[in-house]
């Protein structure tokens, strides 16, 4: 008898690890969970911005009302599939959703299906949002292992193909700062284990003689010289300083973007992270 009762409470847990495995192939083959824009009407007045989260906050909602836009008018069959592919990324970036760094890689596929005007940079924004899918990804390693029997392998599969893609990207365009800093911010922010540490350091040397020395690099002098340029490097060398614990790092980078960043938002966040980074080592 308890053989059988042991032999039923076993063809119960099958049933149940089946079903639980038919919504996970649903969400990783994309018949789940489609990328939907949150409800903003406005943006929060900077002047109701009075500490680090709530301007961090204001930062994420412009940036979902300026992708957002972007998203509906180039997501369509007449769009443009590359920047509907960048604006799916800053919306993954922005609003931490797997939907959209999900949405980014088909947008940057359909890019390189297009044979876009960008191919490089739509192979670098590919392999950035593999990294944000990796980072996303909804099941952990541990649930994996139980659902499925490996531990992590979706998250390993986007991680080696960010790779893959990445450096791809920066062979072919070895000098494009759009390139070098997605692979940058993509290769320090994935597990050092990996490998990739090494090599995300180095384009991020690369980019800060660049960008303090514009024409070290001609060919991108106009982009390396703009305001739009100095907030989105700045901004991504704070988060990646902050992520590996450089706090010195990660000051210098806010200190540009408190004083001149043309972002209200972004400069406000700067300028709010900068005075808990002094509280905090103020009372140490």
């Amino acid at each position: 008898m308890k053989n059988g009762k042991y032999t039923r409470c076993f063809n119960h847990l099958i049933t149940i690890r089946s079903i639980l495995l038919g919504f996970v192939c649903f969400a990783l083959i994309g018949c789940v969970g489609s990328p939907k824009l949150p409800g903003i009407s406005i943006i929060i007045p900077p002047a109701k911005v009075f500490d680090e989260k709530t301007s961090l906050n204001a930062w994420r909602t412009s940036q979902v009302v300026k992708y957002g836009d972007i998203w509906i008018n180039e997501s369509t069959s007449e769009g443009n599939p590359y920047n509907a592919g960048k604006a799916a990324y800053y919306l993954a970036l922005a609003t931490l959703e797997p939907e959209w760094s999900k949405a980014a890689i088909n947008a940057f596929n359909n890019a390189l299906d297009a044979e876009s005007n960008s191919p490089h940079r739509a192979r670098a924004g590919l392999g950035a949002a593999h990294r944000l899918a990796a980072r996303d990804f909804p099941i952990t390693g541990a649930a994996q292992y139980i659902l499925l029997g490996i531990p992590g392998w979706k998250r390993s599969y986007h991680v080696l193909s960010s790779f893959s893609h990445l450096n791809n990207a920066v062979e072919a365009a070895p000098n494009d700062p759009v390139i070098r800093l997605l692979r940058g911010a993509a290769f320090v922010g994935i597990p050092e284990f990996f490998g990739g540490h090494e090599t995300g350091f180095s384009d991020y040397e690369k980019l800060e003689r660049w960008t303090n020395s514009p024409s070290s690099n001609s060919d991108y002098f106009v982009l390396l010289s703009s305001k739009e340029w100095r907030d989105e490097y700045y901004f991504m060398r704070a988060q990646t300083m902050k992520q590996v614990g450089d706090k010195e790092e990660e000051i210098k980078a806010l200190e540009v973007l408190s004083n001149n960043a043309v972002d209200i938002y972004l400069k406000l966040f700067a300028t709010y992270r900068l005075a808990d980074l002094n509280r905090i080592a103020s009372e140490l």
